[in-house]
């Protein structure tokens, strides 16, 4: 009997991302998960994929949505945050949790952010825009960070990175360990 090892794969974006100028992002994530999944090399494996819109409800935690989302941060075995052009509260919130989560949790995560950024139209988005480059700044001095051009690079990008993470995942596992931390949380780097 083949024994299936579940890896959970958390993807965290912004709305901007499904919206029609830019294609359908989190369908094209799932077609994804659905090709690694036939995939032969990873026949002993079945890749679940959460996001905050499938995976978060009123009424399952008692902290609400947040609370849930926070919930999957911590205990999935990959972390994708995808970024559009504006960074909010929620996302700062959830990179924050990603980042200083307790050990001994061994997780993979990665960060894609748009390679050009508009400019800001008056000082709300100056105020955004600087949080946003300072975010990225920080994430860029720990090496998660990929950048995308558009939406189609974006979920090629995060093909790629899947694939990766997912090799690596069962490498150490075969071995009969867990898989490396790859962010060791500092507490001066905290968002």
């Amino acid at each position: 009997m083949n024994m299936s090892l579940t890896v959970n794969i958390f993807l965290a974006y912004p709305d901007e991302l499904e919206n029609p100028e830019y294609g359908s992002f989190t369908k094209g994530i799932a077609d994804v998960v659905h090709k690694l999944n036939d995939d032969q090399e990873f026949s002993n494996v079945k890749l679940v994929l959460r996001h905050w819109k499938i995976s978060s409800s009123i009424g399952l935690s008692p902290d609400g949505p947040q609370g849930q989302i926070d919930s999957h941060l911590q205990d999935s075995d990959i972390l994708v945050f995808a970024f559009g052009h504006t960074i909010g509260d929620g996302m700062l919130h959830e990179i924050d949790v990603a980042l200083n989560r307790p050990q001994p949790l061994h997780k993979y995560i990665s960060f894609f952010f748009p390679k050009e950024l508009p400019q800001p139209k008056d000082s709300h988005e100056a105020k955004k825009a600087f949080i946003f480059h300072e975010t990225r700044e920080k994430l860029w001095k720990i090496g998660l960070i990929g950048q995308y051009k558009n939406i189609d690079h974006l979920i090629s990008s995060v093909a790629d990175n899947l694939r990766k993470h997912v090799q690596e995942f069962l490498k150490y596992r075969n071995a009969g360990g867990t898989a490396p931390f790859c962010y060791q949380a500092n507490p001066l780097l905290r968002i």
